[in-house]
């Protein structure tokens, strides 16, 4: 299980980011090692107009084309890479795959459930792994609060839901709900590695992030967590919001071997 917080990168940013000049300035202090060049590639991969400004909350545009910018070389493409290494089931990603099954404490087990043939036949297993993005908080009251209004659903955002802890910081019914199918899906992955349940009180309908033939990220299916549409959605389709983050494009430019090296990933 792999995600991210839809605002990860607002905790990381300095609210007085309001122009092109912060935002690199913030970008170049974050990454030092990174050139120009690629920083003038984020920046258009990011333009500031895909960003809406919240004035009454002091949020300007520019803050929160930083702020994702961050969230993305962080936390997202990262998890992405993950995901498609680990969980893609394409063939030919099975010989770089991170998991190796021969070599596995486990491997015994692995050898009883689906037989040692199948497991040198295949030389690498994958698990199913299970992608989201988190798109609520019950901190932005308390955030508020505390002066802190640009952070939204930041870095931290989802310890209250997974421990079952809102009622500190926001008692409201959909808080209050999102908290035990949180808590009850990661105990449900947890004990026995699918984080959904017909019976019980977890997150439904969470899928893994790649089923049956697969390409790549263009299959890859994630899950919305909160936000008013809990739902499976592709990368570049299905929930608007995801679409409108463009991770796909996005990602593949930071994931590629030229901006790792720069980042020493």
């Amino acid at each position: 299980m792999i995600g991210w917080n839809h605002d990860d990168g607002s905790l990381f940013t300095a609210p007085t980011v309001k122009t092109e000049s912060d935002s690199r300035a913030s970008l170049q202090k974050s990454f030092p090692a990174m050139t120009a060049s690629t920083l003038d590639r984020l920046l258009g991969l990011y333009p500031a107009w895909d960003f809406e400004p919240v004035p009454a909350l002091n949020i300007t545009s520019e803050f929160l084309r930083a702020s994702r910018i961050f969230r993305d070389v962080e936390f997202t493409c990262g998890a992405l890479f993950v995901a498609d290494i680990v969980g893609n089931p394409r063939p030919e990603l099975h010989q770089t795959s991170i998991y190796h099954a021969e070599s596995s404490p486990s491997s015994n087990i692995l050898q009883k459930v689906i037989g040692s043939h199948e497991i040198q036949h295949h030389h690498q297993l994958s698990p199913p792994i299970f992608v989201y993005e988190l798109n609520q908080s019950s901190l932005t009251q308390f955030f508020i609060a505390q002066g802190f209004t640009q952070l939204e659903i930041s870095h931290i955002a989802d310890i209250p839901y997974v421990f079952d802890e809102v009622s500190k910081f926001n008692d409201s019914a959909s808080n209050m709900l999102l908290a035990k199918q949180m808590t009850g899906s990661w105990t449900r992955f947890a004990t026995s590695g699918v984080p959904s349940s017909p019976k019980g009180t977890t997150l439904k309908g969470w899928t893994p992030a790649f089923e049956g033939k697969s390409t790549g990220l263009d299959d890859l299916q994630l899950y919305v967590i909160g936000g008013g549409s809990p739902e499976m959605t592709g990368l570049h389709g299905g929930n608007v919001e995801i679409a409108k983050e463009r991770l796909l494009e996005r990602c593949t430019f930071i994931n590629s071997e030229k901006v790792q090296k720069e980042l020493g990933t």
